[in-house]
C-alpha cells in the first residue's frame, strides 16, 4: 500500500483496486498480506488508519485475534516504529489462520519490515483423471461447404429402404430414431466437420492466406516422409511458414490490445459505455468452469456428482408442488386436461392430414445455424434432405394426429445451466438460467399445426393486437393506444 508521503487518494484508489479484485474472485477465500503502511490498533487517528479499518468492515475482513502486538516496521535512522504488517482474511475463514509469529533478529533480512509468519488450513481435493485423452473437442457438421447433391442423393438411397409401420404408435418414435440416424451419419459423411469451443483469435485474409500456406508447406514435409534434417528444403519452408504464422499471430493480437488501450485513452469523462465496459471486463473471470455445486448446503464437487446435482435440481423445479397453497392451481389445471382429453376422444372431426407442400413450406421457415438437439439433429438435415425426407417427415406428422398423441421424442429437449453473471457466486444454482434446446421434430410439428390454427385465430383475434401478429410491427402499438385514449 502508499506510504504516508504519498496522497490519500493513491491510497484509497488502491484499497478500490482490491476490492474490484475481491469482487471478481468472491468465489474463493480471500486473504491479502503485506506492508498495509497502515494499522488497526494505533492509538494516533492517522487517515490511513481509519481507510483501512472502513475497508476491513465493509469487505467482512478480519485480522486473527491472535495476532502479536509486536511492531512489525523500524525506521533505519530510529524515528519510529509500528505495526503496519498484516495478514487478513475473511471473517468466516478466520479459523483458518494460526500460529502467527513476527519472526525477529533474521540475519537475512536486510528491510526495514520484519517478517510475519503463520499457518494456513488448507483442504485440497484429489482427483482422479483417466488414461488418455481426458478431453473430447465436439464437432459438428459444416454446412457451408455441403455437398447437396451428394447429401440428397445418399439420403434418397437410404431412405428408400425405411419401412414405417401405422398400425402401432410406438413405432413411430422408432421409425424417427432410426430417420434421425440416417441423415446425421449422412451429413456427417456429405460436409466436413468443424471444431466447437475453440478459442476466439484474431483474423483477416493475411492471416486467412499464410494459414493456408503454412498448411500446405506441412503436407509436403509430411508427404517427403517427415524429415528432421534442419537443413532439408521441406522441412525448413515447413518452419519457416509456422514462425511467420505464429509471428503474425502475435501482431494481430498485439494491435488487438493497442486499440483497446486507445479507445480508452480517448474516451471522454462522460463516456459511460467505455466506463461500463472497462468495469465488466475487469470484473469477469477467466475461469467459468464449475468446480463445486452447492444444493441445500451439500456440496457436489466432482464431473459425475454435479450432472446428477443438476438433475435433481431441475426435476425438482419441473415437479408440481405439493404445497396446501397450490392444490386449487392444480386442480384446475387437471379438470382443464380431463375436458380437453374427453373433447379429443369424442369429437367427430375427421383425421388431420397434411400434404407435402405444407410440410415442405414449414420447413423452408426454420432457422438455420442452431444449436443440434439431442438427436444431432437442426434444421439443415431437413433443409438438405430434399423431396425424400420431406415425404417421410409428413408420413410421421401425420400418424402422430391421427393417433391423437404427441412422440415422447418430439417433447424431449437438452436443459443447459447458463451462468448469469454480473457478480453472482458461480457455486449456487440460483445463479443459473436455464437453457433448453427443443428438438427439432416439435418444433416442425408445432409450425405445422401453427398453419392449421393460424386462419382460424386471425377471425377472433382483435384488430388492435400488434405483438405476436406476422407483418405488424409493435412499435404502432402506441398509434391505436393513442386513439382509443
Amino acid at each position: 500500500m502508499p506510504c504516508q508521503n504519498y496522497s490519500m487518494d493513491l491510497f484509497e484508489s488502491t484499497l478500490d483496486e482490491l476490492g474490484e479484485i475481491m469482487t471478481k474472485y468472491s468465489n474463493s477465500t480471500t486473504i491479502i498480506l503485506g506492508d498495509m503502511n497502515a494499522s488497526v490498533n494505533r492509538s494516533k487517528g492517522y487517515r490511513q488508519d481509519k481507510a483501512l479499518k472502513s475497508f476491513l468492515n465493509e469487505k467482512h475482513l478480519s485480522v486473527p485475534k491472535d495476532y502479536p502486538e509486536a511492531h512489525t516496521y523500524y525506521h533505519h535512522g530510529g524515528k519510529q516504529s509500528s505495526q503496519i504488517d498484516y495478514i487478513v482474511i475473511s471473517s468466516t475463514q478466520i479459523d483458518k489462520i494460526s500460529d502467527i509469529k513476527v519472526m525477529i533478529d533474521e540475519p537475512l533480512n536486510t528491510s526495514s519490515h520484519r517478517s510475519v509468519q503463520a499457518t494456513l488450513s488448507c483442504f485440497f481435493s484429489t482427483r482422479t483423471t483417466k488414461s488418455g485423452k481426458s478431453i473430447s473437442t465436439l464437432k459438428k457438421v459444416n454446412w457451408k461447404k455441403l455437398d447437396n447433391e451428394k447429401y440428397e442423393q445418399l439420403l434418397q438411397q437410404r431412405l428408400s429402404y425405411m419401412f414405417i409401420d401405422n398400425s402401432i404408435f410406438s413405432f413411430i418414435e422408432m421409425s424417427c430414431e432410426e430417420l434421425f440416424n440416417i441423415l446425421t451419419t449422412t451429413a456427417f459423411e456429405c460436409a466436413p466437420t468443424i471444431s466447437v469451443g475453440k478459442r476466439k483469435r484474431s483474423w483477416n485474409s493475411v492471416l486467412q492466406q499464410l494459414c493456408k500456406q503454412s498448411k500446405d508447406a506441412h503436407w509436403k514435409w509430411k508427404s517427403l516422409g517427415s524429415p528432421s534434417d534442419i537443413n532439408d528444403p521441406a522441412n525448413r519452408k515447413r518452419l519457416d511458414m509456422k514462425r511467420e504464422l505464429r509471428k503474425l499471430q502475435r501482431q494481430l493480437n498485439a494491435e488487438e490490445r493497442h486499440s483497446l488501450y486507445q479507445n480508452i485513452m480517448n474516451a471522454h469523462s462522460g463516456d459511460n459505455a467505455t466506463f461500463y465496459k472497462i468495469i465488466r471486463r475487469q470484473r469477469q473471470s477467466g475461469k467459468r468452469l464449475l468446480d463445486c455445486l452447492i444444493i441445500d448446503d451439500v456440496h457436489f464437487d466432482t464431473p459425475d456428482l454435479i450432472r446428477e446435482a443438476w438433475t435433481n435440481y431441475f426435476t425438482d423445479l419441473s415437479t408440481p408442488s405439493e404445497k396446501p397453497q397450490n392444490q386449487l392451481y392444480r386442480s384446475q389445471v387437471e379438470l382443464d386436461r380431463i375436458l380437453l382429453q374427453d373433447i379429443l376422444e369424442h369429437e367427430d372431426e375427421k383425421t388431420i392430414e397434411f400434404d407435402i407442400g405444407t410440410i415442405q413450406k414449414c420447413i423452408s421457415k426454420m432457422k438455420t445455424g442452431k444449436a443440434t438437439d439431442q438427436f444431432g439433429i437442426s434444421a439443415e438435415h431437413f433443409k438438405y434432405g430434399g423431396e425424400k425426407t420431406a415425404k417421410i417427415l409428413t408420413n410421421l406428422i401425420n400418424e402422430a394426429f391421427k393417433f391423437k398423441r404427441v412422440p415422447q421424442c418430439f417433447k424431449e429437449g437438452i436443459v443447459s445451466p447458463l451462468f448469469k453473471g454480473h457478480g453472482k457466486p458461480i457455486c449456487l444454482p440460483k445463479s443459473y438460467r436455464r437453457i433448453t434446446v427443443s428438438p427439432v421434430m416439435g418444433k416442425l410439428m408445432e409450425s405445422v399445426h401453427l398453419c392449421l390454427e393460424e386462419p382460424k385465430l386471425l377471425k377472433v383475434q382483435s384488430r388492435l393486437q400488434r405483438g405476436f401478429t406476422a407483418g405488424v410491427n409493435p412499435t404502432f402499438a402506441a398509434l391505436p393506444l393513442l386513439r382509443q385514449s
